[in-house]
């Protein structure tokens, strides 16, 4: 195998957060967080951009104010007149036909017309009342609350310091509306609004431990929602995974609002914790959301098999395959059974599973979409390439030889399949080799590299002399990649490769 293995080849990646994309079709981040390579799969967890809130259909208009038997908390008359002459101007904000400041400037807005309408006119779900939740109805929602809420805080003078110390006087949604104003901004004043809200959903829960919370589940979900992307923001990812948990103590195990949490709950774990993440996702896969259960099964799998734990992931993943497996899970499990079988060297078998889950993809008569089967499909293409190519060895050594010159360091890379334990002898004491850092993965996942930094020492050096380096892993005993070093201390010499 040619030694220019390390020129680029265009790659399919397989991140969380890509199959977050392909699952659930949902901007996220990262998060992130960078991460954990995982296998073939990218990080888990990584950085990303701000998510859209999940939005399901909207609410009649002129809900009742949340919570079981809540009370407004601002005195304001909710009467149809307001509604019609307030609902025009918020539908105007959300489709961009005039901004916050033209809406106040206009005389049409007072700060009680404000509050008036984030907690009457703008739904639990976040979207004007009375429009269905198609994407673009969403988005309009989303920029008419934005935008109100981002009023309030400009103009709410003096209240705004009673709304800090007190939050409980504010209406429900409006507390997380105007929380969610101040989560992006990195403004501490949104943990007070959005705690008060969880607090409050709490109470109501304790109330009805039987049941649980029915009434306006999605606020108390958009709560530990925005609340965990404050957190992950702050760079503060325990904290995050905490507020996500929050939705099971509120919520039926039944909604998926609870399946969805667990599984965002897990994917922030996976960067602090994994044993903690383990068991996330274990919940997680035991719900009847369909999403839940196929997010669980794809990082459940992946952390399994990034811990080496692959009989244990082989087991987990047969599981998933009792009883009446449907076509697109096969696909999956095939995937991530190569994925397996690729990370503990065994070339042969993840080259075998990747050409199956080729295979059943090709059969499908139909692809469901949020199934995450295009990301499967390339990284199993992906695989078939770079398995051939690390049968001929799990590891080489660019360059093969390296001229050296003591006026300047040189360097040696190392490329392998995953961040094996590898050790460096030279046979020259006047040369040292040393580690430059540790394992960086491609953006694939399915190939890493680590530089040594080569030098000479000031032990009775000659002019002109050679040495060897030898890279060994105790992982492939008899395997060896050799570099042959020629120090030339009379001038630099190009190495024909990198320095």
């Amino acid at each position: 195998m040619s030694m220019l293995c390390f020129s680029p080849i265009p790659v399919g990646p397989l991140s969380s957060s890509f199959v977050r994309w392909n699952l659930r079709l949902r901007v996220w981040l990262p998060a992130a967080m960078a991460g954990v390579v995982l296998c073939g799969a990218g990080s888990l967890g990584q950085a990303q951009p701000r998510e859209k809130a999940r939005v399901p259909q909207a609410e009649a208009p002129l809900m009742p104010v949340l919570g079981v038997g809540e009370e407004p908390a601002v005195e304001v008359k909710t009467s149809a007149a307001r509604s019609a002459r307030l609902l025009p101007w918020v539908e105007m904000l959300g489709s961009g036909d005039k901004t916050a400041a033209q809406v106040w400037e206009s005389g049409k807005f007072s700060v009680e017309d404000v509050l008036f309408a984030l907690e009457h006119l703008i739904t639990s779900n976040g979207v004007v009342v009375g429009r269905k939740g198609s994407p673009l109805v969403k988005q309009q929602g989303e920029t008419a609350r934005a935008a109100l809420a981002g009023l309030l805080a400009e103009h709410g003078g003096e209240r705004l310091k009673e709304w800090e110390e007190k939050p409980e006087s504010l209406a429900v949604r409006v507390r997380l509306w105007l929380g969610e104003h101040y989560g992006k901004q990195g403004d501490e004043r949104a943990v007070p609004l959005l705690e008060s809200v969880l607090a409050y959903g709490q109470k109501q829960a304790q109330a009805m431990p039987e049941k649980k919370l029915k009434n306006a589940p999605a606020t108390y979900f958009a709560a530990a929602e925005r609340l965990a992307w404050f957190y992950r923001d702050k760079g503060k990812p325990e904290e995050a995974a905490k507020a996500w948990l929050r939705v099971p103590e509120l919520l039926n195990e039944s909604d998926w609002w609870v399946g969805d949490a667990q599984v965002e709950a897990a994917w922030v774990y996976t960067r602090v914790d994994e044993n903690k993440a383990e068991q996330s996702y274990r919940k997680a896969a035991q719900h009847n959301f369909p999403w839940a259960k196929q997010a669980a099964l794809w990082g459940l799998a992946r952390l399994l098999i990034k811990q080496d734990r692959h009989e244990e992931a082989h087991k987990f993943l047969a599981s998933q395959l009792q009883g009446e497996a449907i076509p697109q899970k096969q696909v999956i499990v095939s995937c991530l059974l190569g994925s397996s079988y690729y990370r503990s060297g065994d070339f042969r078998s993840a080259q075998e599973w990747s050409k199956k889950a080729l295979a059943q993809y090709a059969a499908l008569s139909e692809v469901k979409p949020r199934m995450g089967l295009d990301a499967a499909v390339s990284e199993s293409s992906e695989r078939l390439w770079w398995s051939e190519h690390w049968k001929v060895s799990p590891f080489v050594c660019w360059p093969p030889q390296l001229n050296i010159s003591a006026q300047e360091k040189s360097t040696v890379n190392i490329r392998a399949f995953r961040d094996l334990q590898v050790n460096l002898s030279v046979d020259d004491p006047r040369i040292r080799a040393a580690f430059k850092d540790g394992w960086q993965s491609a953006e694939n996942g399915l190939c890493f590299d680590r530089q040594v930094t080569i030098e000479l020492l000031p032990i009775g050096v000659q002019d002109r002399f050679s040495g060897t380096l030898t890279v060994t892993s105790p992982q492939f005993p008899g395997l060896e990649q050799k570099v042959r070093l020629h120090i030339n201390q009379a001038s630099s010499l190009n190495n024909g490769g990198d320095r």
